[in-house]
């Protein structure tokens, strides 16, 4: 039975969407390039193109002739007035002619043992460094004695498709990774001029995977290790870890930041790489972003348009790590086989974000982006929202820890880096959040698996927690040492400290009259502390207070008095000419001894709640005088009305 589809080529196979086909000219027949020996990066040279049966009678196919060296159109007409462009020929042989700036600004240099995941979390990375050796590395590659770019063939299979850059148009095609192995290892003087790179084949998920390791350092901090995690209801985390870069000499990669702000490693196995490095500053992205969005960016060396640019060199067996955000282009002099790859972390949260809101300015393609970035920052909020609310946990743990003969250990602060870029992802997750109503994007990013509200709610009350509780540890840390070193004297210090105290004291206005134990109201004379009463000397007052456990009588509290040496109480139906003492301020360590049931908890009282005690000192003494002016006025009409005031009228 015949087949439906139609058929071409010599072979007789029907059309295949990702194969390479060329037209002939003559017989307007269609053949597979495989099938007649015709490369996909050929195909431009060609003006004519006659298949094996035509050549026969018409001769072979008609090439074009090129009319300049210096613009991405080879063939193009009056180009001799034009300038030349990035990655041209013309180009390449210019930059490499430039010296080079190994500028110690640009460039770091440290053992291997030395740049870990501590170091990093303590004095940041902003700055790229190189290594001369791997060893300290903890990575892993294959032997260069015996490794090449036919056995990255090997391993991935010729028919493993792979995007290739045509250096010269600057532009990507696909191809066949045989194809491009075969173009590889031809001579550069048979090339004619093409030069095409291969920068981003991911191999994770083939067989070379397991021939290569990343850095121990990069394994440690890569999200896509920590945060991302194995679990079966998340999709596999995005292949960016393991690319290798297979690039002929001439190859040059235009000024770029890696996609999503990551920081990247590089490890040349053969050849050489040279690459110009900016700084990632504010002036700098500003130029970067207007530099990628301008209709002559081909034509202009953004390395020429910044303050300053350095250069580092990476030869056979060196390691080189580029920091979050820093923007940078690649000359390969020669033929090279490097192996790198790329990760989001924690301690570069803000220059990620950064370049992503970049990346979303200047329209990047969604192909030139990391993949999943704001699932991956989800799963990141989720991760620091576990870490923050168990060290929270240990910081409470250590505030209200009830004896103080074994304390335990403080734990260790977070890294000030580290809490900024938790507070900025905040921050982005609530905007995310807040747009999800309105963007379907937005929501599709989100993880099924995670509440996008309650997360973001949630990291914002550890946060806020943290923050009140990290401007009191190191001062509370301190005062409980120096309590714990004197608690042999610690009543007697408390006695001390609070003798040498100054209380505030509060006097409020006295009545007039004053009511005698007969229910008459008799003049009242104070002077020189003597206490008078019907205008006859009683004793002189020595001491006068309200105790704080005195019992109430219409809102009044008794009152003591120390007449002769000899206590007094005043009855509740007395008004008590009192002066109120506010409770005492706390000491400068801020602590306050609050009995409990069980035990004493010590518990630091902020500024806040010392105002609050003051103001509720004075609020009392108002409230005891309003009840003693009410009492008056009513006694007063009372009196009145039983005619008790003669000669009134």
């Amino acid at each position: 039975m015949a087949s439906s589809k139609e058929t071409y080529c010599l072979c007789g196979q029907p059309y295949n969407i990702g194969q390479f086909m060329i037209e002939c000219d003559c017989c307007r027949e269609w053949f597979h390039g495989s099938c007649v020996d015709v490369k996909i990066y050929h195909s431009d040279d060609i003006d004519k193109y006659h298949c094996p049966k035509c050549a026969q009678t018409y001769g072979p196919s008609v090439l074009k002739i090129p009319t300049n060296n210096h613009r991405a159109d080879r063939y193009e007409l009056g180009a001799e007035t034009r300038p030349s462009q990035v990655g041209t020929p013309a180009w390449v042989r210019a930059l490499a002619a430039r010296p080079l700036r190994p500028a110690p600004a640009a460039l770091q240099r440290m053992s291997p043992h030395q740049f870990t995941e501590e170091f990093i979390r303590d004095n940041g990375f902003t700055r790229p460094v190189t290594f001369t050796t791997s060893d300290g590395l903890d990575m892993k590659t294959p032997n260069p004695g015996t490794f090449t770019v036919r056995s990255v063939l090997r391993y991935c299979g010729a028919q493993l498709e792979v995007e290739v850059i045509d250096v010269r148009k600057q532009s990507t095609l696909r191809m066949p990774l045989g194809d491009f192995v075969d173009y590889f290892e031809t001579p550069p003087e048979h090339r004619d001029e093409k030069v095409l790179n291969v920068l981003s084949l991911e191999f994770s998920e083939t067989n070379m995977a397991r021939v290569v390791e990343p850095p121990a350092v990069a394994v440690s901090l890569d999200w896509a290790e920590r945060v991302w995690g194995g679990a079966r209801e998340r999709p596999p985390a995005p292949h960016v870890r393991k690319y290798c870069l297979m690039s002929p000499a001439g190859a040059y990669t235009d000024f770029h930041v890696d996609f999503g702000g990551t920081t990247v490693w590089y490890h040349v196995l053969h050849g050489r790489k040279i690459f110009y490095l900016i700084p990632p500053t504010a002036t700098n992205l500003a130029l970067y972003q207007q530099w990628s969005a301008a209709n002559n960016q081909n034509e202009r060396f953004f390395g020429d348009m910044v303050e300053w640019y350095g250069t580092a060199e990476v030869t056979a067996g060196q390691t080189l790590f580029i920091p979050s955000g820093w923007i940078h282009a690649v000359l390969t002099p020669c033929d090279s086989l490097v192996f790198g790859g790329n990760f989001l972390h924690s301690y570069a949260i803000e220059m990620q974000l950064q370049i992503y809101e970049i990346e979303r300015r200047v329209e990047t393609p969604t192909m030139f982006r990391y993949p999943l970035f704001e699932a991956m920052h989800w799963y990141a909020g989720a991760h620091l929202l576990t870490m923050l609310r168990r060290y929270n946990e240990e910081i409470q743990d250590e505030e209200f820890t009830l004896s103080e003969t074994n304390p335990r250990q403080t734990p260790a602060a977070l890294p000030p880096l580290l809490l900024r870029g938790i507070k900025i992802l905040a921050n982005a997750l609530k905007e995310w959040h807040a747009l999800k109503s309105t963007d379907t994007a937005k929501r599709d990013n989100v993880p099924k698996c995670l509440n996008s509200g309650q997360l973001v709610r949630e990291l914002c009350k550890e946060l806020r927690t943290l923050e009140k509780r990290s401007t009191t540890t190191a001062s509370k840390d301190k005062d409980f040492k120096v309590k714990n070193q004197s608690s042999p004297t610690k009543s007697h210090s408390k006695k001390s400290q609070s003798s040498s105290k100054k209380s505030l004291k509060l006097t409020l206005p006295k009545p007039i009259m004053h009511m005698g134990q007969n229910g008459e109201f008799v003049e009242e004379k104070n002077y020189n502390d003597k206490f008078y009463i019907d205008n006859k000397v009683r004793g002189c007052i020595s001491e006068r207070y309200v105790t704080q456990d005195g019992k109430y009588g219409n809102g009044v509290p008794d009152t003591k008095y120390v007449v002769e040496g000899k206590e007094m109480v005043m009855p509740d139906k007395g008004y008590a000419y009192q002066t109120y003492e506010e409770v005492s301020y706390p000491d400068n360590n801020g602590y306050v001894d609050r009995p409990d049931k069980k035990t004493t908890l010590k518990i630091k009282m902020n500024h806040e709640e010392q105002f609050a005690a003051s103001l509720q000192v004075v609020l009392r003494g108002f409230s005891v005088m309003q009840a003693m002016v009410d009492d008056v006025v009513t006694f007063t009409r009372l009196a009145w009305q039983d005619g008790e005031f003669p000669g009134i009228e």
